[in-house]
């Protein structure tokens, strides 16, 4: 086997987990459990956004609470700081 071990995870005498890394960088996880068929996992390494904005939908932003918790309108938030200088 060509895949090099980069981590062992041993949770009890009897389960483990064994992380390898393939000659191309893709990493995968082989599971061992006692009295259990061995599994594997592909371990998927995305580096993008969590949450990315979606193109078509074009929201507002969210307006901002009172010190009460309450939400008001922009128009109300910018008085009130204006005021407040």
């Amino acid at each position: 086997m060509a895949d090099k071990l980069i981590e062992v995870r041993l949770m009890t005498p009897s389960d483990h987990n064994f992380t390898y890394e393939r000659p191309d960088g893709s990493i995968y996880k082989k599971m061992v459990r006692k009295g259990q068929e061995d599994r594997i996992e592909e371990i998927i390494d995305y580096q993008g956004p969590l949450y990315a904005k979606h193109p078509d939908i074009n929201l507002p932003p969210v307006p901002p609470l009172d010190k009460y918790g309450q939400t008001q309108t922009w128009d109300e938030y910018n008085s009130r700081s204006k005021d407040s200088t």
